[in-house]
């Protein structure tokens, strides 16, 4: 899923880049509110930039915290095919029930 996200953001990056600065060039306006447009269409794209950047700082950091994928080497476990059961091995010590003489 992160790595989908990081692969878009360049894209998206671009778009929230030239769009908004193709509306300051295209787009008819007073020329009495022209800086106060200019400065809103600038703050829009700083917030587009600080956005992208922590979302890819997220997405990295979930890419790094995720690992590589890998497998362990198999353990053969002497008891896998037929399981210990309780009381049959001399180490668990009598069962309970078996002190009855003492």
């Amino acid at each position: 899923m992160e790595r989908v996200v990081l692969r878009k953001l360049p894209v998206v990056l671009l778009a929230g880049t030239v769009l908004p600065l193709l509306f300051i060039v295209l787009a008819p306006i007073d020329p009495s509110h022209a800086a106060a447009f200019d400065y809103a269409i600038v703050g829009l794209v700083l917030t587009e930039w600080l956005l992208v950047i922590t979302t890819a700082i997220g997405c990295l950091i979930v890419i790094l915290m995720k690992g590589h994928a890998w497998v362990a080497d198999a353990y053969e476990l002497s008891d896998s095919n037929h399981p210990r059961v309780a009381g049959n091995d001399s180490r668990d010590g009598p069962e309970r029930g078996d002190d009855r003489d003492a």
